[in-house]
């Protein structure tokens, strides 16, 4: 999103693994100077609130997580995050 013109960019995920590789792929593709980004290890049904602060959003991505315990369950909690989309 940054390399297309985006402002600012904010990455939710679980797992502080998957973020680290996120920044790290942000610093290898020199995008420090293109915008803010934002790499946030929350669960973004307990986190909606903080979530929906920093909005509102142009645009949302939504990449399924590998199969872990109190992730997202895309057959069920995609609905969940549509409804909840302002």
């Amino acid at each position: 999103a940054l390399a297309g013109g985006a402002k600012e960019v904010v990455n939710v995920d679980m797992s502080k693994g998957a973020l680290k590789i996120g920044q790290k792929n942000h610093d290898l593709n020199k995008f420090s100077d293109a915008g803010v980004a934002r790499f946030l290890g929350h669960n973004i049904f307990k986190s909606w609130g903080k979530i929906k602060k920093m909005g509102p959003y142009d645009a949302v991505v939504v990449d399924p997580p590998s199969y872990q315990k109190g992730s997202f369950v895309a057959e069920k909690d995609y609905i969940k995050l549509i409804r909840r989309l302002p």
